[in-house]
């Protein structure tokens, strides 16, 4: 049983499934590509239980050659629409020549070639019809050859014991599962730790007794830090001659130039005022009149308006008035 032919199997029982999905079939295969054995099932994910190898092979029993006959009749359909397509092309080129003797021939070929499944042996024996044109007659034997090799390598796979042992695949271990679905039997999952450490190597942490006692400050008889400033540190032979004087620090050679005190730069005189270019020292003056001057000066709408509209004099005092007031 092929691997094709253990799908359209399943299919019979379960015509809704996709292989791939909710099953996988498979063969193992030799070095040139052939059939090694009978095909499985490589995993099993459908709610049914998975069939037994003893129940497949019963199926197969009362089903084998009603399946031979649907596999070899899709492959027959598939290779008549190769044909179909050629035979398509020699009628437009026998119409496009205006040759209708040609185009007629080229037509019984077609209809012939439609009416291959009709035949009273189909799928396994028939007669292809022949082609008309000389071109499409060895195009057709040389497509012929290759199918008739085809069917004889899967016919007869090679059995497993006829391989030598290191030309076989490996073999793929399967494993059923709880829920009742298979597949590759994976090494069990190690142990988890747990306890803190290295997860790469899985070496537990040391116990506390073994680890690295931390680096503590040493208190003095006062509760301050004791500190070993006065005493000198340990270093090399030669460590005090090495050191240049002046702790390696030098002056620099450069002479250093003190910057001026600030000074302020001298403000002009006002001398033209009411020109632009006098305006910004005007804020600068001290004198309240200058400052007025040079305001009516850069700005002479004001003084017309102040001529043009001279305020009101202020009412005076009427001496009856105040006269009465007081007898009242």
């Amino acid at each position: 049983m092929t691997n094709e032919e253990l799908f359209y199997l399943l299919q019979k029982f379960w015509p809704n499934t996709i292989n791939g999905t909710h099953y996988l079939t498979g063969h193992r295969l030799d070095t040139e590509g052939k059939q090694l054995g009978e095909a499985f099932i490589q995993f099993w994910r459908l709610p049914d239980p998975q069939p037994s190898k003893g129940k497949l092979l019963d199926w197969w029993a009362q089903y084998g050659d009603e399946i031979r006959a649907t596999v070899a009749g899709v492959h027959h359909r598939w290779e008549r629409a190769e044909r179909l397509l050629r035979a398509d092309a020699l009628v437009y080129r026998a119409e496009d020549a205006g040759d209708d003797a040609k185009a007629e021939l080229a037509r019984k070929y077609r209809q012939a070639l439609r009416d291959v499944p009709q035949q009273q042996g189909f799928p396994f024996a028939f007669e292809w019809p022949v082609p008309p044109d000389d071109g499409e007659v060895q195009n057709v034997a040389r497509r012929d050859a290759v199918l008739r090799h085809l069917d004889e390598a899967t016919a007869q796979p090679n059995p497993i014991a006829a391989m030598s042992a290191d030309m076989l695949p490996p073999v793929t271990l399967l494993n059923v599962n709880a829920d009742g679905t298979t597949g590759p039997l994976l090494p069990p999952p190690e142990e988890p730790m747990r306890e803190y450490g290295n997860l790469e190597t899985r070496t537990p942490m040391k116990p506390p007794d073994q680890r690295k006692q931390p680096i503590v400050p040493m208190l003095g008889a006062d509760g301050a830090e004791a500190t070993d400033d006065d005493e000198p540190l340990p270093h090399s032979p030669g460590y005090e001659e090495s050191i240049p004087p002046n702790d390696g620090i030098s002056e620099s050679s450069e002479p250093v130039f003190e910057a001026p005190p600030f000074q302020p730069s001298p403000q002009p005189p006002i001398k033209a005022l009411g020109q632009p270019d006098v305006q910004a020292t005007i804020a600068l003056a001290d004198d309240p009149v200058e400052k007025l001057r040079a305001f009516l000066a850069a700005n002479p709408d004001v003084v017309t308006y102040l001529e043009e509209n001279p305020p009101a004099p202020e009412p005076e005092p009427d001496p009856a008035a105040d006269v009465g007031g007081q007898t009242s």
